[in-house]
């Protein structure tokens, strides 16, 4: 959003479902308007939300607001009282980003959010085309991203671009 410089925490917003100019790029910032900014989400209680996984680029990325402090969604969902939030460092690249989250969220039943995360990024970085083949959801997402097929024991996902952005923070005023 333009204001994203001006005033971070108006300019920086979740764009929901069903926003109607979401093709067209033109964001009206607005309460109640499918666009949830970083104030909203300050100014709700949420508490007793143990995790909130925002798998958008940039997530965990901070900009200085003149007598705000540092705003990003993670902080927003931190000073709301969210216990744990996952977001992401840097541009994440689709295929890779929901392949991991459908990995985490397989982790996520058995363990740690940290854990999960952690193991979903080690199973993303050794996962190869066969292993993606033979996973019906890997596969179709696979698919859906349009990539081409490869040789069966190549991992496609081994650099760090695919899966370290991602962060686990822990909430230090709980």
């Amino acid at each position: 959003s333009p204001l994203f410089y001006k005033i971070p925490s108006a300019g920086t917003f979740l764009v929901m479902a069903g926003y109607k100019n979401w093709h067209v790029g033109s964001y009206v910032v607005s309460c109640g308007n499918g666009c949830l900014t970083a104030q909203e989400i300050m100014m709700t209680n949420l508490s007793r939300v143990k995790l909130v996984v925002i798998s958008a680029c940039k997530s965990a990325v901070s900009l200085y607001e003149h007598g705000g402090g540092l705003i990003s969604l993670r902080g927003a969902f931190e000073v709301a009282g969210a216990e744990q939030t996952i977001a992401a460092l840097w541009e994440v690249e689709d295929c890779a980003t929901a392949i991991l989250m459908v990995l985490f969220y397989r982790y996520l039943h058995t363990t740690a959010p940290s854990i999960a995360l952690n193991k979903a990024k080690l199973k993303l970085r050794n996962l190869d085309y066969q292993e993606i083949r033979n996973d019906r959801d890997l596969y179709s997402i696979w698919r859906e991203s349009g990539r081409s097929v490869l040789p069966d024991h190549e991992r496609p996902f081994v650099e760090e671009q695919y899966w370290a952005a991602f962060i686990c923070h822990r909430n230090s005023t709980r």
